[in-house]
């Protein structure tokens, strides 16, 4: 990997929640909008999640396994030098069109306020690096809402950052679609050759309803693309949700107070 991936990479890599605009505005209700977009440890992860009613040790997993898919989305396209313009994108240096790239950059910021996207990158006569950067951040989320829509582990989780309106959720997917009917780099790293869409949702073909199964997949399987924080804090988090669920099998003694 090169230096100029592995700065991207180390970019990428906070646990952070990718979540919809109505858990937005529950956690600004709740003071917790300095949460919002940033890196979750377990205890902040615990008050989001009291917040949002849900288990604060999952969130915390999902926060982690977001990051590592970010990572390697990140690591795909970074690879393929992966440049977005407005209608069209380059990738392994062939210009391809997609006619509704740019709108959708644009309504996907409406609906999820990802922080730190200038203005013009949401203009069609948006230039420059910074420009570039601001639309490969945004088509990372973009292909981790994709991801993270169809995980069959993220059921009880969906009304934290799922699309509700099907033409917004079609217009997001049609953007992942482009990006992963696109012919690989017969050169690039094994795992980097398949569609990006494939490589986002192997950890999800591996363990369909298991979480903890999932991120156990990316470490055993993503390791060598992932930094050495990440997989730390992925064995951690793994290990948490392990010890919590075997804290709550039945047994002698009073009952647990959720985790929220």
């Amino acid at each position: 990997m090169t230096q100029k991936t592995q700065t991207a990479l180390d970019m990428s890599t906070h646990p952070a929640l990718l979540i919809n605009r109505k858990s937005r505005l529950l956690l600004e209700e709740a003071d917790l909008e300095h949460f919002i977009d940033a890196p979750l440890d377990l205890a902040a992860a615990r008050k989001v999640g009291h917040a949002l009613e849900t288990s604060g040790a999952h969130l915390f997993l999902f926060a982690q396994l977001n990051a590592a898919l970010r990572c390697m989305c990140r690591s795909y396209l970074e690879h393929h030098d992966f440049q977005p313009g407005w209608k069209t994108f380059l990738l392994g240096g062939t210009r391809y069109r997609c006619q509704g790239l740019g709108e959708a950059f644009r309504l996907f910021q409406r609906h999820y306020l990802i922080r730190r996207i200038p203005a013009a990158a949401l203009r069609a006569d948006g230039r420059g690096k910074q420009i570039g950067e601001a639309r490969q951040k945004l088509a990372i989320e973009l292909c981790l809402l994709d991801t993270q829509s169809e995980n069959p582990a993220l059921r009880p989780l969906h009304s934290l950052f799922m699309e509700k309106d099907p033409a917004r959720r079609q217009v997001f997917q049609q953007i992942v679609d482009r990006l992963s009917e696109l012919p690989g780099d017969t050169k690039a790293p094994p795992l980097l050759r398949q569609p990006l869409r494939t490589l986002l949702r192997a950890p999800m073909q591996a363990a369909p309803d298991d979480l903890t199964a999932q991120v156990t997949y990316a470490i055993e399987h993503w390791g060598t693309f992932l930094p050495a924080d990440l997989l730390r804090s992925l064995t951690i988090a793994r290990a948490i949700v392990f010890e919590e669920a075997q804290s709550r099998l039945p047994g002698p003694g009073p009952d647990l107070l959720p985790d929220h």
